[in-house]
């Protein structure tokens, strides 16, 4: 069984969808649990995701998280997404005990392999598996959240979690109290909060810039350019309207005609 988490408001249903379609498309042959954290989202909106996984025989999980714990915390009006990016920062609280590992998932990314290799990496001793930012961040991030620049910087975009490590951490009330005591120096958010407690207990998912094909880039395709630093050619939009890319490098991957197909049975629900 392969546990899956991922957050979202009320605007991003959809888009939820069609990732999740491309993981039940490309990992065929695994069970999943499907764990979402919810804020802003009606029964309605739940039942759209909880049918459509549950005609590709996967359990799904709705956690509720309260606006008002993250309406305070730091955005500006320019930002390219929403006050829901901070709500894996309660995982540890909100998935059961029971549950140790698990794969985050963005909503606006699509997977175009199995992600069975990724999903057996053994993390046990460490918090956080995820891929590094390119640059500029992986240098500058560091220094404005004040640790050493050797430890780099990681996206959250896509983390394989070791949820032990992070309730032995009391994560959850970390992250409160840092976001309190650094809310000016917090620029992207979540992202920020993750590595200024867990640039320590990390490790890189890609190997090296030099690989032609770095271990995390065989599993998906993302809409942030941030999360493409070693391959900046596979670009794909939100809901799969496909920006950048050339068909030999995206392949197998979910067809538009599915990813619509999957955004329209979503809708009509």
């Amino acid at each position: 069984m392969i546990d899956i988490v991922c957050s979202i408001d009320e605007n991003y249903i959809e888009y939820c969808g069609v990732m999740l379609a491309s993981l039940f498309v490309h990992t065929p042959h695994e069970k999943f649990r499907i764990h979402i954290i919810c804020s802003k989202v009606d029964k309605t909106g739940k039942e759209k995701l909880k049918v459509f996984c549950e005609e590709h025989q996967a359990e799904v999980y709705f956690y509720d998280v309260d606006y008002s714990l993250i309406k305070d915390f730091p955005i500006r009006k320019q930002d390219h997404l929403s006050l829901a990016a901070y709500l894996r920062l309660f995982m540890s609280e909100l998935i059961p005990s029971h549950i140790n590992k698990i794969l985050y998932l963005d909503c606006d990314l699509m997977v175009v392999d199995s992600i069975k290799e990724l999903w057996e990496k053994n993390i046990d001793d460490i918090a956080v598996a995820a891929v590094e930012e390119r640059s500029p961040f992986d240098t500058e991030s560091p220094i404005v959240l004040k640790y050493p620049a050797e430890y780099s910087y990681f996206n959250s975009g896509v983390m394989l979690i070791n949820l032990q490590k992070w309730r032995e951490k009391e994560l959850v009330k970390a992250c409160k109290s840092y976001i309190v005591s650094n809310y000016d120096n917090i620029k992207l958010h979540d992202q920020d909060v993750l590595n200024a407690l867990l640039h320590k207990e990390k490790q890189f998912i890609s190997s090296t810039a030099e690989d032609e094909h770095p271990p995390l880039y065989r599993y998906m395709l993302f809409s942030g350019c941030s999360k493409l630093c070693h391959n900046p050619t596979l670009l794909v939009g939100s809901m799969g309207n496909c920006r950048l890319g050339h068909q030999s490098d995206i392949g197998d991957s979910l067809s538009l005609h599915d990813q619509r197909r999957a955004r329209r049975r979503l809708s009509d629900k």
